[in-house]
């Protein structure tokens, strides 16, 4: 092989290289398009969560107005209330 077909040879990797190297960051950045944000996806998992585990007791409205309210002692909060937000703020400044 002559020195300019090797040279060639090797200008013709680089380029694939490079083209390969575009092409995996576009469709990076098409994928990373088509992804659900996390924050999002936090807040639908969190909705799920609550509906599952809470929602018997503090209702739909997180007022208090579940299936089960009246049936737990202490008796379930109403979580729209300014005295609970204040008492979740104080004892858990993190979540609010």
């Amino acid at each position: 092989m002559s020195e300019h077909s090797g040279m060639l040879e090797h200008l013709l990797q680089q380029q694939r290289q490079l083209k390969s190297r575009k092409l995996f960051f576009v469709l990076l950045g098409g994928f990373s398009l088509t992804q659900i944000p996390h924050a999002f996806a936090e807040n639908a998992n969190g909705k799920n969560l609550y509906v599952q585990r809470c929602a018997v007791c503090h209702g739909a409205d997180i007022k208090g107005t579940g299936a089960l309210a009246t049936k737990s002692n202490p008796p379930t909060p109403d979580l729209t209330t300014a005295a609970f937000k204040k008492r979740l703020n104080d004892e858990s400044p993190l979540i609010s």
